[in-house]
C-alpha cells in the first residue's frame, strides 16, 4: 500500500460514553481552559485520538442535520458552527450528502418496482392497477409539490419581510405526503445575498428550530421539514453573527 495515500479516521471501536461526552463538549467550546488543555495533550501524546474526535465529530453533524440533538446542544452548535464558513460548509456537505442518499435509495425503491412490473405475478398486475388508480390524483397535484422519482417531495413558499401577524400575512397550505417546506425569501435590495441562520419560531416556542437560509438564484432559502410545521403562526428569523437581520411572518393551515 503507497504509504502517502490518505488514511481515513479510525476512531476507538469501542470508545466509552463518557470519552464521547467529553469530546463532544470539546467540539461545541464547553471545556475550561484547563480541561481543555488536558485534551490538547492527550491529542499531541496519542495522534490517533484525532481519528476519534473527527468520527465523533462526523456523528455530531449527521445528528444536528437529522435534528436529533438536544436542544441546548442545538443553540451551542448554531454558535460554534454557523458562525464559522469552515464548520458551515462542512454541515452543508453533510446535508446535500443526506439528500444525496435519500435520492439513491428513492431510486432503487422505483427501480425494484420496475423490475416487479415486468413479470406476470398478481403483485405486479396489482401494482399496474395502483398506479392507474393514482395518476389522476398526482396529476391535480400542486405544481409546487415534487412528485419526480428519486426526489425528496416538497413545497416551496414565498414570503415577503414586515408583514405582521396582526395583518392578512402570508397563509400557506402544506399538501399531504409532502417532507420538506422550502420558503424563498424575498430580500431588500439592501440585504446581502450570503448564508444566514434562520430560526423558526411559534409564540410558544421562540426557537422551535434552527438551520440555514442559502442563497438560490435571486433569493435565499431555508429549507424546514415538514413535520415540525403545526396549524398557527410562525416567525422566521435571519441572524448574522448573532445579530437580527430581518423576519418574516407566516400562518400554516391545515
Amino acid at each position: 500500500m503507497n504509504r502517502f495515500m490518505k488514511r481515513e479516521p479510525q476512531a476507538e471501536p469501542n470508545a466509552s460514553p463518557e470519552v464521547r461526552k467529553q469530546v463532544i463538549r470539546y467540539l461545541l467550546d464547553e471545556m475550561g481552559d484547563a480541561e481543555r488543555a488536558l485534551l490538547d495533550d492527550r491529542l499531541i501524546s496519542t495522534p490517533e485520538f484525532s481519528d476519534t474526535i473527527a468520527s465523533i465529530e462526523d456523528d455530531l453533524i449527521t445528528q444536528y442535520v437529522r435534528g436529533d440533538l438536544e436542544p441546548r446542544q442545538v443553540a451551542r452548535f448554531n454558535e460554534v458552527y454557523l458562525t464559522s464558513p469552515a464548520k458551515l460548509v462542512r454541515v452543508e456537505k453533510v446535508r446535500a450528502l443526506r439528500r444525496a442518499v435519500g435520492e439513491i435509495s428513492a431510486e432503487r425503491k422505483l427501480h425494484a418496482v420496475r423490475s416487479l412490473q415486468i413479470g406476470t405475478s398478481i403483485a405486479a398486475v396489482a401494482a399496474v392497477v395502483v398506479a392507474a388508480a393514482l395518476w389522476p390524483l398526482w396529476r391535480r397535484s400542486p405544481s409546487n409539490h415534487l412528485m419526480e422519482p428519486g426526489k425528496i417531495s416538497y413545497a416551496s413558499f414565498s414570503l415577503e419581510p414586515g408583514i405582521t401577524r396582526s395583518g392578512e400575512g402570508a397563509q400557506i397550505t402544506l399538501p399531504p405526503g409532502v417532507d420538506e417546506a422550502h420558503f424563498e425569501l424575498v430580500l431588500p435590495n439592501a440585504v446581502a445575498l450570503q448564508t444566514y441562520q434562520a430560526i423558526l419560531g411559534t409564540p410558544e416556542r421562540p426557537a422551535a428550530w434552527t438551520g440555514v437560509a442559502a442563497p438560490r438564484d435571486a433569493h435565499l432559502v431555508a429549507v424546514v421539514p415538514v413535520k415540525i410545521l403545526s396549524a398557527g403562526d410562525y416567525t422566521l428569523e435571519l441572524q448574522r453573527s448573532g445579530e437580527e437581520v430581518m423576519t418574516f411572518y407566516f400562518r400554516v393551515a391545515k
